[in-house]
């Protein structure tokens, strides 16, 4: 009788669990120097990244990611939204400008606005430009430049078949 009540009580409990239990995520943004660039672009620049984001706090260390010690400074913020993901946005131009914002996607991405899930990474033929969105729902899990995540995962797939 005791081991039916543990039983009934864990089923009950797990799913209040799963609710209290909220996905965690690095949130920032990178600083650029701007001191090369216009008046004029860094307004442009300004207009879009606000119309898109809601931008998260400026961070020294935001575009390290995880092999930097200080990158451990970043601050963090706690997803809220169902089903919600960590999301790092990496737009490189051409002058190794590199722009790098992180965040929960409920909170980072303004209404109107999606973002390709998982991995996605576009490179503009005119230029040395590119640009990726990784999106993931582990906790923290924002931290690094995930281009060796694609490699693993194939070398993954091949062996699970």
């Amino acid at each position: 009788m005791r081991l039916l009540r543990l039983i009934t009580l864990f089923f009950i409990s797990s799913p209040l669990l799963c609710f209290s239990q909220h996905l965690q995520c690095y949130h920032c943004i990178n600083r650029l120097v701007t001191s090369d660039i216009t008046k004029e672009e860094r307004n442009a620049l300004k207009m879009a990244l606000f119309a898109r984001f809601n931008i998260p706090p400026s961070n020294e260390y935001c575009a390290d990611g995880g092999s930097d010690i200080l990158f451990r400074t970043v601050s963090r913020e706690i997803c809220h939204g169902m089903n919600d993901t960590c999301v790092r946005i990496i737009s490189e131009g051409d002058e190794k400008k590199k722009l790098v914002i992180r965040g929960c996607q409920s909170t980072l991405v303004k209404a109107g606005y999606d973002l390709v899930t998982n991995y996605s990474c576009h490179r503009y033929t005119d230029t040395t430009s590119s640009e990726c969105i990784t999106t993931c729902q582990q906790p923290l899990c924002n931290i690094s430049h995930g281009f060796a995540l694609i490699p693993l995962l194939i070398v993954l797939s091949f062996i699970v078949l």
